[in-house]
């Protein structure tokens, strides 16, 4: 998600020869059209929503933008993110965060922590039998 600025925009209802657009499943939609600073004179196309619906030139929009290439031509498509998708990039970013932190803390862990050298045996030290009858006579 980034945001865009928009410089042109333009919304439509109806087709070249004025017929009214349709779904695949026969509702109605307005096609919306913005060109934005970052993608210069390049059309991106989308759905009109509840969300677009007040856009003018000179806003600034949180899109989501997909390439789509059919034949030799390519297209832009944009579409707003979703309260989902934000959550999602936050939580990417909290747990990337934590990673670097443990990085962090396993480096230090190593320079500060005395290696296990002379540390006991996972098996146990060897101790003469009777060694406390002879240190302590009864």
């Amino acid at each position: 998600m980034e945001k865009f600025k928009i410089t042109k925009i333009t919304r439509y209802t109806t087709d070249k020869d004025a017929n009214t657009l349709k779904t695949k499943d026969g509702r109605d939609y307005t096609r919306v059209n913005i060109q934005v600073v970052q993608h210069g004179a390049t059309w991106m196309s989308g759905f009109g929503s509840n969300t677009n619906a007040n856009w003018k030139e000179g806003d600034e929009v949180e899109l989501i933008i997909d390439t789509k290439k059919v034949g030799d031509k390519e297209y832009l498509n944009f579409k707003e993110p979703k309260k989902l998708d934000a959550v999602d990039e936050k939580l990417e970013k909290i747990l990337n965060k934590l990673t670097q932190m443990n990085l962090i803390l396993n480096s230090i862990r190593e320079h500060t922590v005395p290696s296990k050298q002379g540390s006991v045996p996972s098996d146990g030290i060897d101790y003469p039998e009777n060694d406390l009858d002879e240190a302590f006579p009864t």
